[in-house]
């Protein structure tokens, strides 16, 4: 019975747990049932909500049209066919000053011109748009300068006409500023023009004057000594004149149309020269010039020399302001790129590192006392800046407060077609000598050696007196090279111990000195040097006194450089050239460059003065004309001259112009007033030959 009971019990419990789970899940089926049946009713919700969204109720369709007709940035009008308003929005209302109401029925014409309108509603009638600027007059008399876009529109059988109006006033004004400031800037560009057309005449006068007197009196008969001064002149007057003509040339560096050469040259002799021209200046303070030529360096390179010895000069020169003791050094090596790298550095004041993007900048330097203590418009290594740049390389400097600085550019590396100098000599003409160089200073030391060795002499290197004392004890020597200034004892010392140790033995001694104050080579010659070599040594100077040592018999003016220029042969008979020149000094010049080659000259002091001696009736081979003359200029003389004013015999004389100007327009100018030719100054006798060649005069 129990046992009947308890199973009777279990299969109730079963019934039970059947019945719950049944239930459970139908009340969840009825759970996502409603779920699912309110999300259906939804979606099918969201298309209708959208469409009302996004639909135009046709009852509000002309609000909204007018909500955003009058919202427009720009004044909207519409005109009938006759140019009547029909309708203009807020904006317009704005603009015209008229009430809506004024302006219906009001026509256009009465708001802008009739001509400007009339056109426009032509051009829409035919076309279909149009567009038109005007004064739009409002209503209290004021003029709106404005911008009108017309267009057509069919509406309920009439044809209208639209008009997008744009107020200009502030872009007109703004265009009238540009082309008043357009105008200004060709103004100021024609006064630097002509400014620079007039200091180029202002400094080149006399600078003719310097150079070519100087190239005449290098052609006559001098002593060793007087021809190397003149040549000193000479160079310097050349670096002045092309350091002016990179002044005058700052514009078109600026503006990027500076032509740069590619021309052979050595960067030894470039170096050379630019130290050479500081020489002076640099034995005055007592700063050793040195140089220094890297392994791998080439002996001729290609690229623009005036520019790069224009670099040189500025750097040296500046180091040298700024240097009270020590040296400055310049070096020369092969950049990977490839490029090469001119370095000058010196032992001076320095500079603070922060300011060295500054310095390459017009007229800027490291601060105000710098002005007042040194000089100078900071032009110069803006001028280097934009002239390494243009030639393809850059520039750049370190440095620190009193520990000197060290300026570097760079161009690039092509490597010269013609031969250096170190070449043409035969390296072994002095093979087996033996040399002796007694210097503190290994710059100089590794030059000498390095120079010494390209013709054969192997050296050997002491940095005091007394050691060199101890090699001539120990080694011949077939000459000896002696810094002047050293430590414990300078050059004469050396001199006097060497001649009282060796007597007749010793070899010929050449003092290397950087003084080159009065009577300083009168002093060594009678201690008992042979040479004085002044630094920086050139290397063409160096070969010239090694073959003075060794050839005593040779002649002693032997300078492996150029020839002296071939006298030509004067032509036959008295012929005759007029100069037309208002400066004595280089009237007198053009005088003797042209008796040079066989000429006698007539001068006239301007323009009207030259077309009276033409009347005279002498005859003359061709005019000299200077461009720029008191009372007639030489432009209008000439153009004189061609319309026979001189003679019918003279309108077909050739004419050259002599002008100091340096603008491209020059030449045309010359050209358009029948010049036939055109010297610039300086006047140079290979140029003024060259020119008489040209026509056939000579």
């Amino acid at each position: 019975m129990r046992k009947a009971l308890r199973e009777l019990q279990d299969q109730v419990g079963q019934w039970r747990r059947r019945y719950e789970a049944e239930l459970a899940a139908r009340l969840e089926a009825q759970n996502r049932l409603k779920s699912n049946a309110e999300e259906l009713e939804r979606s099918r919700q969201i298309p209708a909500r959208r469409a009302q969204e996004q639909s135009w109720n046709p009852q509000n369709t002309e609000e909204k049209f007018k909500i955003f007709f009058n919202a427009s940035v720009d004044g909207i009008v519409l005109l009938d066919g006759f140019g009547a308003f029909v309708e203009v929005n807020d904006t317009a209302v704005r603009m015209f000053g008229y009430k809506r109401e004024q302006l219906r029925g009001m026509y256009i014409s009465h708001l802008m011109a009739w001509q400007v309108t009339g056109a426009a509603l032509n051009e829409v009638q035919k076309t279909g748009h149009s567009r038109s600027e005007a004064d739009l007059r409002r209503s209290d008399g004021s003029l709106l300068s404005v911008d009108v876009v017309w267009g057509r529109v069919k509406y309920d059988g009439r044809t209208l006409v639209h008009g997008i109006v744009r107020g200009i006033t502030e872009s007109r004004k703004a265009l009238a500023e540009i082309s008043l400031a357009k105008e200004e800037a060709e103004k100021a560009d024609k006064a630097k023009s002509m400014f620079v057309a007039m200091m180029s005449h202002e400094i080149r006068t006399p600078l003719n004057g310097i150079i070519g007197y100087t190239e005449l009196l290098l052609d006559t008969v001098l002593t060793e000594e007087q021809r190397e001064n003149l040549n000193l002149i000479q160079k310097s007057g050349d670096i002045l004149l092309s350091i002016i003509n990179d002044l005058l040339d700052f514009s078109r560096i600026e503006s990027g149309r500076l032509d740069v050469e590619q021309v052979d040259f050595e960067p030894t002799d470039c170096i050379e020269e630019v130290l050479g021209l500081h020489a002076f200046k640099a034995s005055e303070k007592g700063v050793e010039l040195t140089y220094d030529m890297m392994e791998g360096m080439p002996g001729v390179v290609k690229g623009d020399v005036a520019r790069v010895k224009q670099i040189l000069l500025n750097l040296v020169s500046n180091a040298l302001k700024f240097t009270a003791r020590g040296e400055v050094s310049v070096s020369c090596r092969v950049l990977p790129g490839p490029f090469i790298e001119f370095s000058v550095r010196d032992t001076g004041v320095g500079f603070d590192p922060s300011k060295v993007d500054s310095l390459f900048e017009p007229f800027q330097q490291e601060d105000v006392s710098t002005t007042r203590k040194f000089g100078g418009t900071g032009l110069g290594l803006a001028i280097c800046k934009r002239l390494a740049e243009r030639m393809g390389g850059r520039i750049g400097a370190t440095a620190r407060i009193g520990e000197g600085a060290d300026f570097r550019f760079t161009i690039p590396l092509v490597v010269g077609e013609s031969s250096p100098f170190g070449l043409v000599e035969d390296k072994g003409q002095f093979q087996g000598k033996r040399a002796l160089v007694i210097d503190d200073n290994e710059i100089n030391q590794r030059f000498m050696t390095k120079r010494l060795a390209t013709w054969g002499l192997e050296s050997d290197v002491v940095g005091r007196g007394a050691h060199g004392l101890t090699q001539l004890a120990n080694a011949h020597y077939d000459v000896i090279f002696c810094d002047m200034m050293m430590p414990h004892m300078d050059g004469l010392e050396f001199a006097r111990l060497a001649i009282e140790a060796a007597g007749t033995l010793l070899p010929p001694l050449i003092l290397v000195t950087s003084a080159r104050l009065s009577g300083e080579k009168e002093h060594a010659l009678a201690a008992g040097y042979r040479q004085v070599l002044f630094k920086p040594v050139r290397q063409r100077e160096l070969l010239r006194t090694l073959h003075g040592v060794f050839n005593p018999g040779s002649q002693s003016d032997f300078v492996p450089t150029k020839e002296m220029p071939k006298r030509l042969k004067p032509p036959e008979g008295e012929r005759f050239i007029l100069v037309a020149e208002d400066s004595p000094i280089n009237a007198r010049l053009a005088t003797l460059i042209l008796e040079k080659y066989g000429f006698h000259a007539h001068t006239a002091v301007n323009g009207r003065e030259a077309i009276e001696k033409l009347r005279e009736g002498q005859k003359y081979e061709a005019i000299l004309m200077d461009m720029h003359m008191p009372e007639m200029d030489g432009v209008e003389a000439a153009c004189r001259v061609r319309a026979g004013q001189g003679g019918g015999h003279t309108a077909q004389l050739p004419i050259i112009a002599v002008t100091a100007n340096v603008l491209e327009t020059d030449r045309e100018t010359c050209r358009k007033a029948g010049m036939n030719g055109y010297l610039p100054k300086p006047l140079r006798p290979a140029d003024v030959e060259k020119v008489l060649q040209e026509f056939g005069i000579l």
